[in-house]
């Protein structure tokens, strides 16, 4: 699913998002138009939209773990 799917199937508007997300709404907008986010963003993102699996390998400190991915 894209970020503005997700945002508009929670009835969000992007301010609300961005907000609720801790980014501005501009950096909201630049990821819905498919440009790639810094790291941190990327993560308050993966979290806020639970997409745990895109986000896990950042945290990663056993090599092993990555086995699931």
């Amino acid at each position: 699913m894209h970020v503005a799917s997700h945002r508009r199937g929670l009835g969000l508007s992007l301010r609300d998002a961005a907000k609720i997300l801790g980014i501005s709404q501009a950096t909201l907008s630049r990821v819905e138009r498919a440009e790639k986010p810094d790291i941190d963003t990327f993560v308050k993102i993966c979290q806020w939209a639970e997409w745990s699996k895109k986000c896990d390998f950042f945290f990663v400190t056993n090599p092993a773990d990555l086995d699931d991915f």
